[in-house]
Order: structure tokens, then C-alpha cells, then sequence
């Protein structure tokens, strides 16, 4: 401290570990949201290939019954055409449902890169500050010592 006034280099450490801190916090925030998006993209894996076993055993079952049944009545041969393009049309609803949930769905992390973006503009804006205050206090240094 100089006059009673704290000198660049305290300011400077003061801004310093300020940000350290912030920062440091922030880092515990996204690993802590890391963690909860690999649980929850463990937890969506393990009942996606449950579910798609499932659903492949129920398919190839119904199948099977659906061509015996048809192929009596149609023939095998539209009977298995017929089959095809049904799970070609699921396959396609499928495909365009994912697009649409990838499109709808926010990025992992956005809230907590928003935030980042909120500190560092409040940084700068009390770096800016700081810069601001500093010829005053010299102006005002100087003032008083012409007066003397």
C-alpha cells in the first residue's frame, strides 16, 4: 500500500485470484454436469440395447408368423416384399425421429459456458473500471500536491 492507497500489484493479485476462484468453481460445476451426462448417457445405452434385443426378438417372431399366415393367402414372395417394406418405413420414421430429437435437444454444458461468458464480461467491466479510477486517483494526487 502507497499513501494508503493499495498499489497495482495488490489490485492485480486481488483480480487475480479472484478469477482463480470463480474459475475454479466453475471447473467443479462442469465436471459435476460431466458426470451426470455420462450416467445418463450410460443409463439411455444399457435400455436402448435392451430395448432394441427385445424389439429384434418380437420382429423376428411376428415375422416369421406373419409370412406363414400371408404366404398361404399371397404367396411367399409378397409376403416377404410386403414385410421388407414395413421395416424399411420403420426404419425411415426411426431415422427421422433421431434427426428431430438431435435438433430439439440443447447442447450438454450450454448453461455453464453461458456463464462463463457472463464472468468475463463482468471481469472486464471492473478491469475497465479499475483502469477508469486509476488517473482520477493520480489526478487527484497531483491536484493536491500543486495546492500544496
Amino acid at each position: 500500500m502507497q499513501n494508503g492507497y493499495p498499489s497495482v500489484v495488490d489490485s492485480l493479485r486481488k483480480v487475480g485470484s479472484g478469477i482463480i476462484k470463480l474459475y475454479e468453481a466453475r471447473l467443479e460445476i462442469i465436471l459435476i454436469e460431466a458426470r451426470e451426462e455420462i450416467e445418463r448417457i450410460e443409463r439411455r445405452l444399457i435400455l436402448l440395447e435392451l430395448l432394441g434385443f427385445l424389439l429384434t426378438m418380437g420382429c423376428i417372431c411376428l415375422t416369421g408368423f406373419g409370412v406363414v399366415l400371408l404366404g398361404r393367402a399371397l404367396g411367399y414372395a409378397w409376403a416377404f416384399a410386403i414385410f421388407a417394406i414395413f421395416y424399411f418405413v420403420a426404419a425411415v420414421a426411426g431415422f427421422l425421429y433421431l434427426k428431430h430429437e438431435r435438433q430439439v435437444r440443447s447442447e450438454p454444458f450450454s448453461q455453464t459456458l453461458r456463464e462463463f461468458e457472463k464472468d468475463a464480461e463482468h471481469i472486464c467491466a471492473i478491469i475497465e473500471q479499475e483502469k477508469q479510477e486509476q488517473p482520477r486517483e493520480s489526478e487527484a494526487r497531483s491536484r493536491v500536491a500543486s495546492f500544496l
